[in-house]
């Protein structure tokens, strides 16, 4: 009887040990003794494919960096790549196919607003950690345990530009236009607006909202001239940007147009062409050009992994997410838990990442990592966004 009861000792003790998911009795998904199952919700054919893409291939692509230099933890990271096609239900269903059959532990990459949004439940639900592609601080308010972000809001971004104008160049009385999509983000950031006018800092003579999915911008630009904005804002993502621009110039709209993080792009530019002179953007990330040792590692991990590449700003939004998920499975430990990983994040406090983005801090009640951004404005003859100010808040 003894040795009976000393061999099913052994034999559980094995199981323990080589299942490797197991803590305190209870199976941890999408860990092995030896694997962690991560999973990317992305749009890879849809119509932000572009953008979606480059987020995906950046997790891929910093894990296999990961793995070759003996994982995390002692384990190496398996990715799994899902395409919603920037679709809410197919979105769904994807993140379903993940959790439920390939039971991956957590989500690097939720990519976009609107599919993060109605997956809110599922998250909650499951109580899987996952990493929005997002800078939309609705979705955010109030803090969700196990949603984070590595972006600056937009609200703040537009609070930065605001603060830029008024203090560092002097325009007091300086009359602002908006263009918004027509949802609660765009809402919120019309609220900024709205502030700063009541308060006096500015005077905000116009706003227009747009719908997603509209591709005629010609009576937003239209409405907005009348009332002859020295700066108009828009809260739009790069098609919408290179097309409102377009009509702009074509109607001879002219002001100084500002755009939040969504619209600064490569893809902008080659939308926009000659219509994208003068704007200037609000960037949350470094530029892919830029000499940081951020993207100076991250250039040199892609260019040996993929050879020639076309890096783009949502690229290095993606790095950034699986960096930071990388951090906070590193500081979860050898036992790891969902609520460990969530800790693991909690715990970040200016964490640098190489200037990619700006020192990163979390908290039970900070789900943004940041809280600053950086004007930049198009240089037209080499494609580029150049630097306007260094990295600041909406009150430096």
């Amino acid at each position: 009887m003894k040795t009976r009861r000393r061999l099913l000792g052994l034999l559980v003790f094995l199981f323990f040990m080589t299942t490797g998911g197991l803590c305190f009795g209870q199976v941890v998904p999408g860990v092995t003794a030896d694997t962690i199952k991560l999973g990317v919700l992305s749009d890879l054919t849809g119509k932000a494919s572009y953008y979606g893409r480059a987020c995906a291939d950046a997790t891929t692509v910093y894990f296999k960096y990961v793995n070759e230099k003996g994982g995390i933890n002692g384990r190496k990271v398996e990715v799994i790549v899902e395409d919603h096609q920037w679709n809410v239900s197919q979105n769904t269903a994807a993140a379903k196919k993940l959790l439920k059959r390939d039971n991956v532990f957590a989500l690097p990459i939720s990519y976009s607003t609107l599919t993060t949004q109605a997956m809110i439940p599922l998250i909650e639900e499951e109580k899987v950690p996952t990493i929005a592609i997002s800078e939309a601080r609705e979705m955010f308010m109030p803090p969700k345990r196990y949603l984070f972000a590595t972006g600056t809001p937009y609200d703040l971004q537009i609070e930065v530009a605001l603060n830029y104008i008024t203090k560092n160049l002097k325009k007091k009385d300086a009359k602002f236009g908006l263009l918004f999509q027509d949802d609660d983000s765009g809402v919120t950031c019309r609220r900024v607006l709205e502030k700063w006018d009541k308060e006096g800092k500015i005077k905000f003579v116009r706003s227009e909202p747009f719908k997603q999915g509209d591709v005629d911008y010609s009576t937003q630009a239209v409405n907005l001239n009348r009332f002859a904005p020295d700066y108009t804002v828009l809260m739009s993502e790069a098609r919408t940007t290179a097309s409102f621009l377009r009509e702009a110039k074509k109607i001879g709209f002219s002001c100084q147009f500002i755009g939040v993080s969504s619209a600064v792009s490569s893809g902008m530019l080659d939308l926009a062409g000659d219509a994208s002179e003068g704007f200037w953007g609000i960037n949350s990330k470094a530029e892919t050009y830029e000499d940081v040792p951020g993207m100076v590692f991250l250039r040199q991990v892609t260019e040996k992994q993929m050879g020639k590449y076309d890096i783009n700003p949502y690229y290095v939004y993606g790095w950034v997410n699986a960096l930071v998920m990388g951090e906070g499975l590193k500081r979860a430990g050898r036992n790891l838990t969902r609520e460990g990983l969530v800790n693991g994040l909690e715990s970040l406090k200016n964490f640098d990442v190489g200037g990619l983005v700006a020192p990163i801090t979390y908290g039970p009640n900070k789900r943004f990592s940041g809280d600053k951004a950086r004007l930049v404005k198009v240089d037209i003859q080499n494609k580029k966004f150049i630097p306007i100010a260094e990295w600041r808040g909406p009150e430096d």
